[in-house]
């Protein structure tokens, strides 16, 4: 038996509620550490750790991906180039 409160009538204004306070959160939380730390500060930590996360993900999960990346490095790294002059 379904729960009443996750009918389908409600998961609709539920999850709506949930994305305004999760973007109230993020909004609150960013502000503060934009206020106290540099913006490229925070820009290179979250890229950094993004970049740790998912390297992680994909060799545990993918190994194979790597021996792929390095036969396509040009292109990996043409398209890295690009979008950091975008």
């Amino acid at each position: 038996m379904v729960a009443p409160m996750l009918t389908s009538k409600n998961t609709g204004v539920i999850l709506v509620l949930l994305f305004v306070v999760a973007g109230a959160l993020r909004d609150v939380f960013f502000g503060e550490v934009f206020q106290r730390h540099r913006f490229f500060d925070v820009v290179f930590v979250s890229f950094a750790l993004a970049t740790i996360i998912f390297t992680i993900v994909v060799a545990v999960r993918m190994p194979a991906q790597f021996a792929v990346l390095a036969r396509n490095w040009r292109t990996a790294l043409i398209a890295n180039l690009g979008t950091a002059c975008a």
